[in-house]
Formats: C-alpha cells, structure tokens, sequence
C-alpha cells in the first residue's frame, strides 16, 4: 500500500489580484513558501484601476498597502514581479513551474512604494523618459478624507 505525499514544497499565487494577494499574505504567514507571480510591473496603477474599486470608494492599491507591504517583506514570500509563467507540468515529484522574469531596476528588499525610485532613477533612456515610474495621482485617487 502506498502513502499518500504529505509535503508541500511551494504554493505558487498567478496574478497579484486582490484574491492573488490575500492569499499570497496567508500562505505566508501561516508559514508556507509561496510565489506570486505578475505581469505588469506596476502593482500601484493595477490596483488603482476602476473594477478594484471598493463600494466605500476606495481604490485597492490605497486599501491594499499594508498588505503589499507585508508579502514583500515576508521571507517566505518570493515575488516574481514583473515576471510570468512560461510553463507548468506534472511531475512524479509534483508539479513543476518555470518563470520568465523581466528587467527591474528597484531593489525589492528596500521598497516601500513611495515612488521616491522614480525620481532618483539614475538611468535615462534613449527617448528620455525613465525606465520605472510611479503614477502618484492614481495611487490617492479619490481617498476619502476624515
């Protein structure tokens, strides 16, 4: 007779939505290595868009920091942002996932989303513009005042 595989190696999380995140945050704080992966490298713009707006009138990406801010700081957590999945198979040991990741410029152990990395950035490209940006407007969009 055969025993069943009790083991669990890594959770891996595909989008940063806010289920993708919530589930990201509790995974990991109940100790389980997880990966979150996203595309878009701009978290702050994503969360900010009108279908995560909460009844209350708050944007996501507001709502949402604390809990950004404790899976990026969370060990157990590794997050491949911006970065997608290229493959996913099945093996006798498990499942298996490969990753594309795409260039960052911003030191994820230091990032606290502030965009301050925007006007710091010593990189210009060819055309001028900078290679990260922060798009503050959209980040306090529409938060209520007390």
């Amino acid at each position: 007779m055969r025993t069943p595989k009790d083991r669990l190696h890594r959770v891996l999380v595909i989008g940063a939505t806010p289920a993708g995140i919530a589930a990201t945050n509790k995974l990991g704080e109940m100790g389980i290595p997880v990966t979150l992966v996203d595309h878009d490298p701009d978290l702050n713009e994503k969360l900010a868009a009108e279908e995560y707006r909460l009844s209350s009138g708050l944007t996501l990406n507001y709502a949402l920091r604390p809990g950004l801010l404790r899976v990026l700081r969370n060990p157990r957590i590794r997050c491949v942002i911006p970065g997608r999945v290229t493959a996913l198979k099945h093996t006798p040991q498990g499942f298996s996932a490969r990753l594309k990741t795409h260039e960052t410029f911003i030191d994820a152990d230091r990032c606290t989303l502030c965009g301050r990395c925007t006007e710091a950035c010593p990189v210009t490209r060819s055309d001028g513009s900078k290679p990260i940006h922060h798009n503050v407007a959209a980040a306090f969009q529409d938060v209520p005042h007390r």
